[in-house]
């Protein structure tokens, strides 16, 4: 009898085992099969976000004197298109493809629908919402780090999918946008630049102040309203950056090209754009 039950165990124990290893296989194969066929690089997608800070700040600090803060980003985001996409081939279309997302986004278009609209798969979708009800949810720790850990998080839930491998691509360049613009906006202390307390105290929502070390330009990270501010922030710079980089993969597979440099850039100068104009407009900031 003991033989019996020594038998049946070990039988019970080789089936859940065999388990294991098939789903475990069958994760690895999905993982492989998304990674293989990617058309970008880590190093380009990470290449927008530090793009995106960078032009971030660009248009902010020469954007200060505007009496028309909408017109006048227009006006910046212009001249970085020009500058760097300017003489490149296509050029001029890929600066025609960034020109929509500013001019909805202050006819107050949501953002998720038109990235939803552009999913290969809309039901992928549900990755995007589950960053932004995090960052919506006001009870939850947001430094920096726990930002970067939750999109990790669910980046490797899509890995474990059979995900369209479009769509993962486009989940990790708002992901880049994301955690690059949290460590521009969010307080010193919570891993961040202390952008958003430099802009409101030092700058007074970008009215020019000429000493630019204000001893109380981090005491405005501490108030409620930077947390909804984030939100309403990487929201819009995170989703546009998905819409341009979708729209431009496409536009590159449409010729028989894969995605250049100048289109990263016009993704990144876009999303910049996006996040100014989101930061302008949100009541929050």
């Amino acid at each position: 009898m003991r033989k019996i039950l020594f038998l049946l165990g070990f039988v019970a124990l080789s089936i859940a085992t065999l388990g294991i290893y098939s789903c475990q296989k069958s994760e690895d194969n999905n993982k492989s099969k998304i990674e293989e066929g990617r058309t970008i690089s880590d190093e380009y997608i990470d290449l927008i976000g530090e793009k995106h800070n960078e032009f971030l700040k660009i248009i902010l600090n020469n954007n200060y004197s505007a009496t028309d803060k909408f017109e006048g980003l227009l006006v910046q985001k212009q001249m970085l298109l020009e500058k760097h996409l300017n003489g490149v081939e296509s050029g001029s279309h890929i600066k025609g493809l960034f020109s929509k997302n500013i001019n909805d986004g202050n006819k107050g278009e949501q953002y998720s629908q038109t990235l939803r609209d552009n999913l290969s798969d809309k039901s992928n979708f549900i990755y995007f919402q589950k960053v932004l009800d995090f960052l919506r949810d006001e009870s939850k720790n947001k430094d920096v780090d726990a930002i970067s850990d939750f999109v990790e998080k669910i980046k490797n839930q899509m890995l474990k999918e059979d995900v369209n491998v479009r769509d993962y691509e486009a989940f990790l360049v708002f992901t880049s946008v994301l955690k690059k613009s949290s460590e521009f906006w969010l307080p010193k202390k919570l891993g961040g630049q202390g952008q958003y307390a430099y802009y409101k105290n030092t700058l007074k929502r970008i009215v020019y102040m000429s000493n630019s070390e204000n001893s109380n330009s981090e005491s405005a990270g501490d108030d409620d309203k930077w947390r909804r501010c984030l939100s309403d922030v990487l929201e819009a710079d995170g989703m546009s950056a998905s819409i341009g980089f979708i729209i431009s993969a496409g536009v590159a597979a449409g010729s028989g090209g894969t995605l250049a440099i100048p289109a990263l850039i016009g993704v990144a100068i876009e999303s910049g754009a996006t996040s100014a104009w989101a930061y302008y407009r949100s009541s929050n900031c």
